[in-house]
């Protein structure tokens, strides 16, 4: 079984402690299993919120074309959900967006980290939840993958070689405190699957993306994500009534702007969700905001 075989963890480090994200299990044959914490909230086809307890991918060729099948599975308390991409290669090579996550309050003692010493840890840094959202783009890629996925602001970068793929982490900060619960958005090309009641057919027409765009994917999902946080903040910021009326007036149409190191990017310079490479940075004007 998957659970048997060591791990790689990806890590971020809250209050001096490490919190796990995920975690990344190669199979003999090549096949790679990714575990996330929980900690998100799903809401399929616009019902009602559902939190999530487990959810998992698996990447593996496809035994019935020249494709590779990303499935993922996530278990609610009410049912278990699957659905999953089938991407061709471009030009013999691989890129993938799998998925976006914009990571929850991660101080919640149930994201330390239970590595074993088989275990791998990979760290992303630290991060103070109270200041700002982690906030990442997780990308496949055929091995090996550095100096091919090359990171733009506001992302850093973070390679894992596996025998028959990459994993690229793309990741930035959000100005903003975190949420009790993350969001996730995923490329799928397939119908949601409800309690396995039914198949998970797959379109076979998905191309994977040339290198050069899986930055503009990645931006794209991020963006997506963003709308999510204009939401939550604000139906949190309502609740709770932490900012000043100004603000908490303005956030409701806020938007998201890119800014590395304090140089805005392509954006709309009233919006008020940055997104910065450091921690430090968001941090910084989380702050400012708040003035």
């Amino acid at each position: 079984m998957a659970r048997n075989i060591p791990a790689d963890r990806v890590v971020i480090s809250v209050a001096g402690s490490d919190r796990e994200l995920f975690s990344v299990r190669e199979r003999g044959n090549g096949d790679l299993v990714l575990a996330l914490k929980f900690g998100w909230q799903l809401s399929p086809a616009g019902q009602a919120y559902e939190d999530v307890v487990q959810q998992r991918f698996s990447i593996h060729r496809s035994s019935l074309s020249t494709g590779f099948v990303f499935k993922q599975t996530v278990q609610t308390k009410k049912r278990e959900l699957s659905s999953a991409a089938l991407v061709h290669p471009l030009n013999g090579t691989l890129a993938w967006p799998v998925y976006a996550y914009m990571a929850p309050d991660l101080s919640d003692e149930r994201y330390r980290s239970r590595a074993n010493v088989r275990d791998s840890v990979i760290s992303l840094g630290a991060c103070d939840p109270s200041s700002s959202t982690l906030c990442y783009v997780l990308v496949v890629t055929d091995p090996p993958s550095a100096g091919r996925i090359v990171p733009r602001p506001p992302f850093n970068a973070t390679y894992l070689d596996y025998a028959n793929f990459s994993i690229v982490l793309l990741h930035t900060f959000m100005c903003v405190p975190a949420l009790p619960k993350g969001w996730m958005q995923v490329a799928v090309t397939s119908k949601l699957s409800i309690n396995r009641s039914q198949a998970t057919p797959l379109r076979v027409d998905q191309q994977s993306m040339p290198p050069e765009r899986i930055w503009h994917a990645a931006r794209e999902m991020v963006h997506a994500l963003s709308h999510q946080v204009v939401r939550l903040t604000t139906e949190q910021f309502k609740a709770e009534g932490p900012l000043s009326s100004d603000f908490a007036n303005r956030i409701d149409i806020m938007a998201y702007v890119f800014r590395a190191k304090g140089d805005l990017l392509a954006g709309e310079p009233h919006k008020l969700v940055v997104f910065a490479r450091d921690p430090e940075h968001a941090a910084a004007c989380e702050r400012l905001l708040r003035i």
